[in-house]
Formats: structure tokens, sequence, C-alpha cells
């Protein structure tokens, strides 16, 4: 019934597995949530070591598509500035990670963090010595 299922979705949200991201969305699996589900799906699913060769194969490729995009947002970055610019990225690339710009002239320094959940830029000023 309607009422079991509500119930359901109440408990799961509870137990921090749902998530509605604004008052007017539907829930939707929380990190929690989809950790718990890949987690579920590695205990019961095995690779081939095609598939595993295929998804490296996979990664390695999008991998490189995002460093050619840090690479282009630099240059472009740097070039709109006028300032040496430069990307630092996690030691362990993770999904929902994000990267850091930087960029420095004279003494003033721009930092600007990007991610899927979140962006924000702050402006230094060295002082003078």
């Amino acid at each position: 019934s309607s009422a079991t299922i509500r119930n359901e979705m109440a408990e799961l949200e509870e137990l921090g597995y749902l998530e509605q991201p604004h008052t007017s969305a539907g829930r939707v699996p929380s990190e929690a949530g989809y950790r718990f589900y890949v987690d579920w799906l590695i205990d019961r699913y095995h690779f081939t070591q095609n598939e595993i060769t295929e998804l490296q194969n996979t990664l390695k490729q999008k991998q490189s598509e995002l460093d050619g995009i840090m690479q282009t947002a630099v240059s472009l970055a740097s070039k709109l500035t006028n300032y040496t610019a430069l990307a630092l990225k996690p030691r362990q690339p993770r999904i929902s990670d994000f990267w850091e710009s930087m960029s420095f002239g004279g003494s003033r320094m721009t930092r600007s963090n990007f991610s899927p959940a979140r962006s924000s830029s702050r402006n230094t000023v060295k002082p003078s010595p």
C-alpha cells in the first residue's frame, strides 16, 4: 500500500540512505545509500577478467579527459588573468572530489575549489615586505 511505501521511505531517510535535495524534489539516494548499494553488489557479483579490463580502460580514458579539461581551464585562467596558474588533483582520485586552481601575480593569489556539490573562490593579498 502507499502508506507502507511512505513508511519505508521515511525509515530509509532516517537511516541516511535517502535524501531530499530541496523541498519540491523527490527522494534520491544519498552517498551512504549509493555506498550500501555498491557494497551489496560487490558481495554478490564477480567481475570477469574482460569486464575488469574494460572498466580499467574506460577509467583511464575518463581520467585522461579530466586531465585535458583541467589543463584547458588552467591555461584559460592564466591567459585571462596574465598570471601563472596551476591545478592540483587529489592523490587518490574520487568521483565526487574537488580540484583547486591557483593564480599567482605579484602579491595577489586566487584560489578556487570546484566540485559537483560546491564551488568557492577566495582572493588573498600578500602584505608587502
